[in-house]
């Protein structure tokens, strides 16, 4: 089995286990698809990411969504709902663009916020407000 399919195989494993105890997960990184390490498989895709939000997963948006390759992330961002959308900072790795190459930090979500708006066509007080609810779903705070 190689190194891909294994990653895969795991991934299945975990969603399969996961489903079973009803565990609400969050699937990170689907689809950078830039050879770093990832949650899912690098060779995730917009309706890989659309079947994990059928099982109620969310799926983490980071700094690759601002990347001019991060084609297939920002694809998946494309496809999925809103309410499916956590946004995260991969911190201290994969800053966004204007700071790629450097340390990343939390005070850059803005970036990624602002090209999810850009991506779904909506304003960037929107996608603050939606992922906002949605972490918190995630983490079950009222």
């Amino acid at each position: 089995m190689g190194r891909k399919s294994g990653k895969r195989h795991k991934m299945k494993a975990l969603l399969y286990s996961a489903m079973m105890a009803a565990a609400p997960l969050a699937v990170a990184d689907i689809s950078l698809g830039n050879g770093e390490t990832t949650t899912a498989t690098d060779e995730s895709t917009a309706a890989e990411a659309q079947q994990y939000v059928q099982m109620g997963y969310f799926i983490g948006v980071g700094g690759v969504v601002t990347f001019k390759n991060g084609r297939k992330l920002k694809e998946v961002v494309e496809a999925i709902p809103l309410s499916n959308i956590l946004l995260e900072t991969d911190c201290p790795y994969l800053a966004p663009v204007p700071f790629r190459g450097k340390r990343n930090s939390s005070e850059y979500i803005s970036y990624v916020a602002e090209e999810v708006a850009r991506l779904k066509g909506i304003s960037y007080e929107e996608v603050l407000c939606a992922t906002e609810e949605n972490g918190k779903r995630l983490f079950k705070i009222k």
